[in-house]
């Protein structure tokens, strides 16, 4: 999920349709030294970053998201666990398609009108394209080596989940009241 830009101190955000952080910004790390260099966002000085940093809500991680919290020495075991647990089913943005099949498959008649919309829809694609800033920091590879820092245990997670995916989905639905 994007950070609430709006509350975040960058009103404008949400109101001209892009949210101005870098990607690197965007998962909470604000100590790139060339802000600057290419900001078509004018966001402001390095000194202006790190005045609004405390404010800036940057909890994007998915291993935060899905361990509640837990801290880094735990938090991707956490995580894999609720994946598995029987009373979840998860799907794959890059593979948008298959997972509402499954779930149709999965779920039947009772969201089939709902889930077939989807699937014969062609708005849940992005068909957006990267701003020239956003390309910039993909072919940065100084920004790209940070950015697989600070997400490598989402990247070990996304690895992990992608093995559990058709596991999980094979298994029976139960209640998340249950043990197991």
């Amino acid at each position: 999920r994007a950070p609430n830009t709006e509350r975040n101190g960058f009103p404008n955000g949400k109101k001209e349709g892009h949210c101005p952080l870098t990607l690197l910004e965007f998962f909470g790390d604000f100590s790139m030294k060339h802000h600057n260099s290419n900001n078509e966002n004018n966001i402001g000085s390095q000194g202006d970053l790190a005045q609004l940093q405390p404010t800036i809500d940057t909890s994007n991680k998915l291993v935060e998201r899905l361990s509640r919290g837990c801290d880094s020495s735990c938090g991707l075991q956490v995580a894999l666990q609720n994946l598995r647990h029987p009373c979840l089913r998860f799907m794959f943005l890059d593979d948008f398609k298959d997972g509402l099949e499954k779930m149709l498959n999965h779920f039947g008649s009772a969201m089939s009108h709902e889930i077939g919309a989807l699937l014969n829809s062609s708005h849940h694609r992005n068909k957006s394209p990267y701003s020239g800033t956003v390309i910039n920091q993909i072919n940065n590879p100084e920004i790209m080596s940070r950015l697989k820092k600070i997400l490598a245990q989402d990247i070990k997670l996304y690895s992990e989940a992608k093995k559990l995916y058709a596991k999980q989905w094979a298994k029976p639905l139960m209640s998340c009241n249950q043990g197991y």
